[in-house]
Order: C-alpha cells, then structure tokens, then sequence
C-alpha cells in the first residue's frame, strides 16, 4: 500500500513477481532498520548481569529485541517455504528463529545485540535493489549506496562478526559443562555457518567468495573509463531473500560453481546492469572509490567538478 502511494507509477508497472518481491524486501528493509541502531544500542550500553554472565545472564531489553527478531525470522522461514525458495534460504531462517526463541531459557543472551548489529549492512543491500526497480540504476546514489554496503558488509559481517565469533566460542568453551550439551553444539554449528564462513572464505580467495561476487555485481552497475564492455548471459528474474539478511550462507549451498553462484549474487542486487547501445551488459571495474565517484560525478554533472 505505502509503494503505491509513494510510486505508483512504478510499482505498478511491476511484475507480479517483483511486486511480491518488493513486499519481501520491504519487511526486510524495516526490520533491519529498526533492530540493527537497537542491537548497536544495547550492545554499547549492556547490562551488567550480562556482562559477568554471557552464558546465562538475563537482560529484559535484550528479550523485546530479539522477540522482535525471532517473530521476524519465523515470518522469514515460512515465506521461504511457501515460495519454495531455495532451501539453504529455509534453513538460514529456521536457525535464526530457533537462536533466538532459544534466548529465552536464558541462553547467550549477550551475544543476541551483537549478532544482531550484522543487520547494518541489509538495509543498503535493499536500497541497491530498490534503486534498480525505480529507474535508478547506475546513478550516483545507487554508486554511494553500493560504496556504503561493500563497507559495512566488510566491517560488521566480516572483521566484527569474526570477533563476536571468537568471543562465543571461548565462552562455551568455559561453559561446556554447565550448558545443555546438544543446545552448545547447536549454537556451535550455527555460529560456525552463520558468522565465520564469510571471513575464511574472503582468506582463501576474494574472488571466489560471496563478498567478492557482491563486489563484482556491483561493478555491473557502473561504466569503466574506458567504456569497455562484458556481455554476461542473461539471466532470468526470480523472487529472492536477502540472503545476508542475519549471516552468510555457504558460497556452495545454492550454486554448482562459480558461474552460476555470480549470477546468483546479481539477481539479489536487482538484475542486469546498465547496457551499450548494442544491446551489450557493461562490466564495471573500480579503480578506486575516489576515482569512480568522481569520474560518475564528472561525467553526469561536468560543472560541478
């Protein structure tokens, strides 16, 4: 209802599946915004019951958070199921849903604000999508915008992630007799999946990582100095969950190889970049991220450099 107020033009000129789509990364878009500054909140100001116990101590604050969060990923999984996505998406939103209800025993509740500040990065890999669907793609926002969540998906999801990750580990470490053996294996497991995969993926080789496939979907959007084209295979729309809505998914789980895992990262940010006047995909290379603002800028708007 709010896009058909606020775009309707757009909106309406949508697929049925992109309308459907739209709905999915909306609910996405809230949530993240809404949990991701509250995670960041409470993971500064943590109560101290929490603090000395991180296995078992209780902080009312943190319940209506990750309530919040846990109603979202069960909406999460069951629309997973019900649009038959893939099933690595299926069992992304069954793990969250099950990390966070199980909170409530109490159980690792400080570590609940901190994976939580992972949702940093969803609202700009929304926002990217959004831009595609608005008429927007290749445009210095979308450029800004792109800059901004190759950032933060850097720093929260991959350095800070690893050291909440670290943190987890070493404390059910010391907790391994005291916690329900099969609920550590569990948290083990998942954390395991959820926040190191992308962090030791990125060390054996960026370019055959989701990181580095985000970064090269990204580059589609852009020209190159030299205008140089890519053709790529077309490929086709489907309706998709973010699929870094609250952690990575193995790089091996919804793709065969590299080829295939690529244009699955293109799909998310939104489809095929902008084309040549022969019909031909434009491949983007970053020189840097001063060197393509400013040549987007120059390029869009000569008077202002």
């Amino acid at each position: 209802m709010v896009a058909k107020q606020l775009v309707p033009d757009v909106y309406n000129s949508l697929s049925r599946n992109n309308r459907y789509a739209w709905t999915v990364k909306s609910v996405s878009f809230i949530h993240s915004t809404l949990v991701a500054p509250w995670a960041l909140y409470l993971t500064i100001q943590s109560s101290p019951m929490v603090c000395e116990d991180r296995v078992f101590g209780w902080d009312p604050r943190v319940g209506t958070l990750v309530s919040v969060s846990a109603a979202y990923f069960v909406w999460d999984t069951l629309e997973a199921i019900l649009s038959g996505n893939d099933v690595a998406f299926v069992l992304h939103g069954a793990a969250c849903s099950f990390i966070y209800i199980s909170g409530y025993r109490p159980f690792a509740v400080y570590f609940g604000p901190r994976a939580l500040i992972w949702e940093l990065s969803t609202p700009f890999l929304n926002m990217h999508w959004f831009f595609d669907k608005v008429g927007m793609t290749g445009s210095i926002w979308q450029l800004v915008n792109g800059l901004v969540l190759v950032t933060v998906f850097f720093c929260v999801r991959l350095v800070f992630g690893m050291v909440v990750s670290v943190q987890f580990f070493q404390t059910m470490y010391v907790k391994r007799h005291e916690a329900p053996t099969s609920l550590v294996a569990f948290y083990f497991i998942a954390n395991l999946i959820l926040y190191g995969l992308s962090w030791f993926c990125m060390v054996l080789g960026l370019e055959n990582t989701r990181f580095g496939k985000m970064i090269a979907a990204l580059r589609k959007r852009f020209p190159t100095p030299e205008g140089e084209p890519q053709s790529i295979m077309p490929i086709e729309e489907k309706v998709e969950l973010d699929s870094w809505s609250s952690g990575s998914i193995s790089s091996g789980a919804s793709s065969a190889d590299d080829s295939s895992s690529s244009e699955a990262i293109d799909v998310i940010l939104g489809g095929e970049g902008p084309k040549t006047p022969n019909g031909e995909t434009i491949d983007v290379v970053f020189r840097t991220a001063v060197a393509a603002i400013g040549q987007h800028i120059q390029s869009n708007s000569p008077g202002l450099l």
